[in-house]
């Protein structure tokens, strides 16, 4: 009888031994999130998303989207945008200003229906200074939005890029848009000439 209950043990001990194996194996399938790069096509910066969303350069224009496949549609993605224009030459506009003339022209642009902005405020961007404002509207398709716009000035370049998703939800995504901007964006030059690159 004692042989009988030490066999049970044992076997039972080596069924919680296999299930716990099995459950470990199991639990490490899933696939772990890293960061990618994404770069300017004028090679003056670089940041980095995760490894779950995609990106794509459509004539210059780098597109990033929080989603594991690319959008079918040019219409508002039901995620997260960011989208990231090419460096280009500063001007002598002060920021705010500047900030505000490309929402403007963006909704005249894409023809918005409706729009709020709010004023810009100072930022930093990758350890550089610039603007951001808030932006809710209504799109040429009447589908309802919120928005961050960007401008940032480095030496004799301007980046300028927004965040955009449907009403309601780019909360969500303000946890990572501050990490990109904080610490995950690297200038390839620094302001005057730049900071190291990882």
């Amino acid at each position: 009888m004692q042989t009988t209950s030490r066999a049970r043990r044992a076997l039972l001990a080596l069924a919680i031994l296999a299930f716990a194996t099995l459950l470990a194996a199991t639990t490490g399938c899933a696939k772990k999130v890293t960061l990618v790069d994404v770069s300017d096509p004028n090679a003056l910066f670089h940041f980095k998303i995760r490894s779950d969303w995609q990106s794509t350069t459509v004539q210059g224009l780098t597109l990033v989207y929080a989603s594991p496949e690319l959008p079918k549609s040019d219409k508002l993605a039901d995620t997260l945008t960011l989208a990231v224009y090419p460096s280009y030459d500063a001007t002598d506009v002060p920021l705010p200003e500047q900030l505000k003339g490309v929402i403007e022209r963006r909704s005249k642009n894409r023809h918005w229906k409706s729009y709020e902005a709010s004023e810009p405020t100072s930022i930093t961007v990758g350890g550089r200074p610039g603007v951001s404002a808030d932006v809710s509207g209504t799109d040429a398709n009447g589908t309802a939005f919120d928005a961050r716009f960007y401008l940032v000035r480095t030496g004799d370049q301007q980046v300028g890029f927004f965040a955009v998703a449907p009403k309601g939800t780019l909360k969500r995504y303000e946890a990572e848009l501050a990490a990109i901007m904080k610490d995950r964006w690297y200038w390839h030059r620094p302001e005057s000439e730049t900071t190291a690159t990882p």
